[in-house]
């Protein structure tokens, strides 16, 4: 429910109340060509696209499945091919002792990445038609890198990745928002 106000010309702003929804679906609309639909309230769908695991969570429709491990890793089946791509959705980590033009590791420095890092995976929404699910890594990575080292102190890195896939849609969809707090 949202409150929003009318501007009458000859009194005070009026409040009142609307209930917004978002409508989704998949319809068959020839080119040029028109249907009318009906939105009315019916009990909710039974989930279809996203269904929830005991070692993780999977996003399935007809096209893809894709696993989401306990690190936030995404196992993608296409399963016209029968093709596995392992690996998704792993970050990696390496200290820029570089200027603004070129990149230049520290010269004692291990890569790290997020593979094993444990993530919060949630469910954002499950229905016939769309399957999101987020993934929330939070990781201390090096605050800083001289020409030599990064620093042993570290600072919070926070990634947050959503992932999506609709009916009918052959590929997921990744939007990933990341809070850097290190200087370099």
């Amino acid at each position: 429910v949202e409150s929003r106000y009318r501007l009458p010309e000859d009194r005070f702003r009026e409040a009142y109340e609307v209930e917004a929804i978002k409508v989704q679906f998949i319809s068959d609309v020839p080119s040029f060509g028109w249907h009318t639909y009906t939105v009315s309230p019916v009990e909710a769908a039974s989930a279809a696209a996203v269904s929830g695991t005991d070692v993780g969570t999977t996003l399935e429709n007809e096209f893809v499945r894709a696993e989401i491990g306990d690190d936030g890793s995404v196992t993608l089946t296409d399963k016209r091919t029968g093709r596995v791509f392992p690996g998704l959705n792993v970050f990696e980590n390496v200290g820029d002792c570089g200027d603004e033009y070129r990149f230049r590791a520290p010269e004692r420095q291990a890569r790290s990445t997020s593979e094993g890092l444990s993530a919060e995976v949630n469910v954002i929404e499950r229905s016939e038609l769309r399957g999101e699910v987020e993934i929330r890594h939070k990781w201390d990575i090096p605050a800083r890198a001289d020409e030599s080292a990064c620093s042993d102190e570290c600072v919070p890195l926070a990634i947050s990745t959503r992932v999506t896939l609709d009916a009918g849609c052959p590929y997921l969809a990744f939007h990933v928002a990341i809070d850097n707090e290190a200087e370099d």
